[in-house]
């Protein structure tokens, strides 16, 4: 008896070797090259993951030393902020050698779906503002709608309307051995350095022996887990959070909402932490947690420093 034997493919790998911000000329076959013989750009690079990669065997970009400016204006992969589109390991050569700088024009990563790695790199330039469509405006640094590991990296110089640094909306957020800094401004509502927002889907993060230190927002000025009829959940761990600013929840603001049609629920834990020298002008300098009617909101604090 003849069975079909199950295709596979070897993983790729795209080393980039050029700064400069081009498309890949032909995505998807399998050779990150733009025109012109440009060579292998970052862009490129993830736009041949994006088209190559699987889900069971993502592709690595592997980004050597240097500034990665974008200076490609407009939306989509050929312009704007990178869309990841599926499972890719992006690795740097380290967050104090290279670094991917979105110039204000957008966002620096964009991560629709897929389990995605980023891992040494700093994240830095990302803007974006849109105070009434909720996603748009979320995620200066990254936007994470699907399941992200960020490590040994730095996320700084990022603005946005909500998570100005690094935004998780109902996704599943892994920041490990990072820094989260200097990101957000005035007009950043919630979220300074990283935003945590459940709508009506579950949403997750956890930061672990990481620094959250100096970012702005309105609410929640290093971290802000939202439940918005939905369930947010946010893990801190062996970090510390501190110099954050906002007029609730300095540190962190833990805030669950109810709208209409199911509860929301937020839980914060934070274990073997420091959060000092954080300011909330209005509530909650280190930590602020609030429920409202039909919502609950729950703070579990173990070894820590507050």
């Amino acid at each position: 008896m003849l069975e079909q034997l199950e295709h596979k493919r070897l993983l790729a790998v795209f080393t980039v070797d050029s700064v400069a911000d081009q498309v890949d000329q032909n995505p998807g076959d399998g050779v990150c090259s733009v025109a012109n013989g440009g060579g292998c750009t970052l862009r490129a690079a993830v736009m041949e993951a994006n088209a190559w990669g699987t889900e069971l065997q993502p592709d690595h970009v592997v980004v050597p030393p240097g500034d990665y400016f974008f200076a490609l204006a407009g939306n989509g992969n050929l312009a704007g902020d990178l869309d990841i589109t599926q499972s890719m390991v992006l690795v740097g050569s380290g967050a104090a050698s290279t670094a991917v700088d979105a110039s204000g024009l957008d966002r620096v990563f964009d991560i629709r779906t897929g389990n995605v790695e980023i891992r040494g790199l700093t994240i830095r330039g990302g803007f974006v503002d849109d105070t009434d469509a909720l996603l748009d405006g979320t995620g200066g640094g990254v936007r994470n709608e699907g399941t992200l590991l960020i490590a040994d990296s730095v996320v700084t110089g990022n603005r946005a309307t909500r998570g100005a640094g690094i935004g998780n909306y109902n996704g599943t957020l892994s920041v490990q051995r990072s820094i989260i800094t200097g990101n957000g401004d005035a007009a950043t509502q919630s979220g300074g350095g990283i935003e945590n927002y459940a709508y009506y889907d579950p949403a997750s993060i956890s930061v672990m022996d990481s620094t959250v230190s100096g970012n702005r927002a309105t609410s929640g000025g290093g971290v802000n887990n939202h439940a918005y009829d939905g369930l947010a959940s946010a893990v801190i761990s062996g970090s510390t959070l501190s110099g954050n600013n906002a007029e609730v929840g300095g540190g962190v603001a833990n805030r669950a909402v109810y709208y209409a049609e199911q509860g929301a629920h937020a839980s914060l834990t934070i274990v073997g932490s420091t959060i000092s020298g954080n300011v909330g002008s209005v509530s909650g300098g280190g930590i602020h947690s609030q429920a409202t009617t039909d919502s609950t909101a729950t703070l579990t604090i173990g070894n820590s420093t507050i």
